[in-house]
């Protein structure tokens, strides 16, 4: 498990958390923060829970007196009453909106100073938020590699070449492009190590193979 952001889902039939979960896949690039699902509610920064029965409506509002975040999901009258709300049946766009109210710069900000603080050699990196415009990716040849590894953790611009096989210069053209987009955020991080190297790799060889499968271009 990385240190994006999670959710845990509670109480949703078989098929909606199939849904949930393929669309948080597909839509995490588009939200300000990576999402993923987590198994673990104690560790999930967020908790969506289906309020259409009476256990499932007392436990929402119980955890969120308690101080979690918590997104109500169904269409009883009493979830539709919060803020953070979705109603079925689950819609992407519905999902996309509700997920980017949430802001979690203070908790990245923590994150940094942790590094900072267990580190003696601190190394300057970046991290996508949300993908870039089609100008951006179109102006670069092989931006989708480098995207994918943008997008998974945040990485120097030196060892972001190296992972997608791209030069130096290209990748800081790329990411000053997305800088002024304002679609990438910069991060201090400890150095790199081996193993993290192998695992970028791993994730581009990844999306080369799913790109190959639905025939993208890039």
């Amino acid at each position: 498990m990385n240190h994006g952001n999670t959710i845990s889902i509670q109480g949703l039939d078989a098929r909606d958390q199939m849904v949930f979960s393929s669309l948080i896949s597909l839509l995490s690039f588009k939200t300000s923060d990576e999402w993923e699902i987590t198994t673990d509610e104690h560790q999930a920064k967020v908790k969506i829970i289906d309020c259409d029965s009476p256990a499932g409506l007392k436990n929402a509002i119980r955890r969120e007196k308690m101080g979690e975040r918590v997104i109500f999901y169904g269409n009883c009258t009493e979830a539709k009453a919060h803020e953070k709300y979705l109603g079925k049946p689950l819609r992407a766009a519905d999902i996309l909106s509700c997920l980017n109210t949430f802001d979690f710069q203070e908790i990245s900000h923590k994150e940094t100073r942790d590094v900072l603080q267990s580190t003696a050699q601190p190394t300057n990196a970046v991290r996508l938020i949300r993908w870039p415009d089609r100008t951006i990716c179109t102006s670069l040849h092989g931006s989708s590699r480098l995207c994918a590894v943008l997008l998974k953790k945040p990485v120097s611009l030196q060892m972001a070449a190296e992972m997608t096989g791209l030069t130096l210069g290209e990748v800081e053209v790329f990411v000053n492009r997305c800088r002024d987009a304002k679609c990438i955020r910069d991060i201090v991080i400890k150095t790199e190590s081996r193993i993290e190297k192998q695992a970028g790799e791993k994730h581009v060889n990844l999306f080369g193979k799913l790109r190959m499968k639905f025939g993208a271009r890039g």
